[in-house]
Order: structure tokens, then sequence, then C-alpha cells
């Protein structure tokens, strides 16, 4: 409760700042000369990435265990949704567990896994950034946040290599601390370790590899075209480097602790996005609610109709997923 109370505050300091000075009046007038035929073009692009989430999921399991995307396309859809109606993003813990629950993959690797995504998307979207700064006036703190970004990246990506490639080092190190616990828990964090670096075990694999690092591109590409057709929408004359920057200011907002459906930080983030590109804040509030209200409307719809297809509770989820992430 208080993680929710938490995310409500800090949404609504940033629905405020949002919506200050804004006229409802002429910024609801930007639909009347809207083109529909853009809105099912986006609709449908944007329905793409989650299947190629889900292949891209497919892959990275499978050196561990071959899983169909029938089973892990619902796991995705479900635990995107999740993510979208849990505060302060603790929907992210979701769609480790139901790897773990729908493939027998144990929780340590499939929490792996997920981080290991994560980092695929980060490579990415870095990539995205650098060609922004090249390409617009984007503020210092954006290109600071890249820099940051980048040594997070090189860090993370060195642990990972480390840990996969020289596991039995890993363990040694850990030895000062192990020696001290019952032969038990020296069990339990050595099978902790290992199945850690079963997850990461696509490194190891180039052509795999690769594969995953093509369709990490492709979900992130597809998704800065989906607010390209909607810029088409609304009749605004924008660039398509215009709408890469939105995608990389919108995630960095909905990185913010927030809400359930990051409401304000993600329409903050965006219109701060178009103001780059001298957006009246009337049309780029417009353009903040019609990208949320279909990002956020597919993903939730998505999410719906697949929960049918998995046992699958996210009261007791969320509830087994705390008893099991103390016992490892």
């Amino acid at each position: 409760m208080k993680m929710l109370i938490a995310g409500i505050i800090i949404s609504l300091i940033f629905v405020y700042f949002t919506f200050k000075g804004v006229n409802f009046e002429d910024t609801l007038k930007g639909l009347g000369n809207a083109n529909y035929t853009f809105l099912a073009l986006a609709l449908i692009i944007a329905i793409i990435p989650t299947l190629l989430r889900a292949m891209r999921l497919q892959i990275i399991v499978s050196p561990i265990k071959k899983t169909s995307l029938r089973k892990l396309f619902p796991i995705t859809c479900i635990g995107f949704m999740a993510i979208v109606l849990f505060p302060l993003r603790t929907g992210e813990l979701v769609r480790p567990y139901l790897l773990h629950q729908e493939s027998k993959i144990s929780l340590t690797s499939s929490l792996a896994i997920i981080f290991l995504e994560r980092v695929f998307d980060s490579l990415i979207l870095l990539c995205m950034l650098v060609i922004v700064i090249l390409n617009s006036d984007v503020s210092s703190m954006i290109t600071r946040s890249g820099y940051g970004l980048l040594v997070t990246l090189l860090i993370l990506i060195s642990i990972i290599v480390f840990i996969y490639f020289r596991t039995d080092m890993v363990l040694r190190l850990l030895m000062p601390l192990t020696d001290r616990c019952s032969k038990k828990w020296q069990l339990k964090i050595e099978k902790i370790v290992k199945n850690v670096a079963d997850g990461f075990h696509i490194i190891s694999r180039p052509k795999i590899l690769f594969y995953t690092l093509f369709l990490s591109l492709l979900l992130w590409a597809l998704t800065g075209l989906t607010i390209y057709a909607l810029f088409y929408f609304l009749q605004l004359n924008l660039p398509l480097i215009c709408a890469f920057t939105v995608l990389i200011i919108t995630i960095v907002g909905v990185s913010v602790p927030a809400a359930p459906g990051f409401l304000g930080t993600f329409q903050f983030a965006c219109i701060m996005a178009l103001s780059l590109f001298n957006v009246p804040k009337e049309n780029a509030v417009l353009f903040s609610m019609v990208y949320y209200l279909l990002g956020i409307g597919i993903t939730i719809l998505l999410g719906v109709i697949f929960l049918p297809f998995i046992d699958f509770s996210f009261k007791e989820g969320l509830k087994k997923l705390r008893i099991q992430s103390k016992a490892v």
C-alpha cells in the first residue's frame, strides 16, 4: 500500500506539470483534422513488437529449454500488462515468475533471462540515443544520461560475461562469504550462481546472439514507426528523428517509479520530447494522450485476452514470487 501511495503522489506531481496552463478546448481541436487511416496503421504496427518480444524470449530460453511460442506469447502479454498495472514497476517480476512456472526453468535463471533481455533493449536504445543526439538538439541532461547508460551497460555486460565464462572463479570469490554459512546454504548459493550463468547461455552462441540483437533492433524500430504514424494521424509535420526522440525520452520518463500505468510520467516525458521540435503544448498534450491510450490500451487488451491461457492470479503470483525470492 505504501508503494502504491508513493507512486500515486509521484504521478500526481507529473500530471500537474503536464496539464498546467493547457487549454483543453484547443487541445481537442487537433482531432478535427485527424487522419484515422494512420491511426489504424499505428495500431497494426504497435501489436507486432509484442510478438517479436515473445520470439526473442524463445531464442534466449532455447539453450536451456525448448519452449513453444504458443506458451511464451501469453507470458509476454500478461507480463507487460503487469508492468503497466502494478505501481513502481513491481510488475517487472511477473514475467520471470511466469517463465519459471510455465516453462519449469529455475526462478533464478528466469530472472537472469529477463535481465539479459533488458540489457539487449538498453544496447539498442543506446544506439538510437546516439543517433538522436547527433541529429537533434536534445538537452545536456539527455546526453549525460546517454553517457551514464553506456558506462552502466559496459559494467553489466562485463559482469554477464564474467559470470558465464568464469563461473568457478565467481564461486571462489564468494568463498570468504560462503565459508561462514552452513553446508546447506553453500550448496544453495552455488546453485544460484550456476542458474544465473545458465540464464546467460546465449552469449556463447554467436548466431543466436546476432538473431536476438536483430529482433531487438526490429521491435524498437517498429515502436518508433508507430510514433511516426501517429504524427501523420494528428497532421503533425515532424521528421522521423522526432519519433525516435519521443521514444527515447518517453522510455526515460516511464523508468521513473510512478502510479500504475505510468500516468503523468509518460505524458510529461512525451511533451518534453516534442518541445525540442517546437510543437505547441496543446498539440503535444493531445499526442501524448493518443500515444498513451494506444500503447497502454494494446498492452492491457493483449494481457486480458491471453490471461485465460495461463493459470495465474496476480495476487497469488506476487505472493509466491516474494516467498521464492527469499528462498533463493
